[in-house]
């Protein structure tokens, strides 16, 4: 167990070093967007399948979580934060969002009680079966929205 943990931990940590590079050295190209989803929005689709396979049995709901927020902090990036188009559209594979709204508020509240962040304050009515929960989105984006 401890061994698939690690070894995605390593995937997740090359692939997000392997998108940063590629971003400072290629992000004036006119063709950018393009060519990083080209590059990019498979082996992203691919890591988040492999966790899928082992989520809750080789690598834990949490580790999953940190791994994502570091995936959607991406979206931070000026090149990948467009005006017409956002780090989901350029990279975000649909694998990520549905897992993004699959795990439960209760699993999504233990991530913030050990990480020190209050986000559930704001969604304690949103349940988890809401057609697009917006809580996911303040603990994994570290924004919100005003209420």
């Amino acid at each position: 167990m401890y061994q698939i943990q690690h070894d995605i931990q390593k995937e997740s940590e090359a692939l997000l070093k392997a998108i940063l590079e590629y971003e400072a050295a290629h992000k004036h190209e006119p063709d950018f967007v393009d060519t990083i989803y080209e590059y990019y929005h498979w082996k992203i689709e691919e890591l988040f399948d492999h966790i899928e396979k082992h989520r809750d049995n080789g690598i834990s709901t949490f580790q999953t979580i940190g791994i994502m927020k570091t995936f959607w902090a991406l979206g931070n990036i000026e090149s990948l934060n467009r005006k017409a188009l956002s780090f989901l559209d350029i990279l975000g594979p649909d694998n990520l969002c549905k897992m993004t709204q699959d795990i439960t508020n209760e699993e999504y509240r233990f991530y913030e009680e050990q990480t020190g962040t209050e986000f559930y304050k704001l969604h304690l009515e949103e349940p988890d079966d809401a057609p697009h929960r917006e809580y996911p989105y303040d603990v994994l984006t570290g924004r919100s929205v005003k209420r």
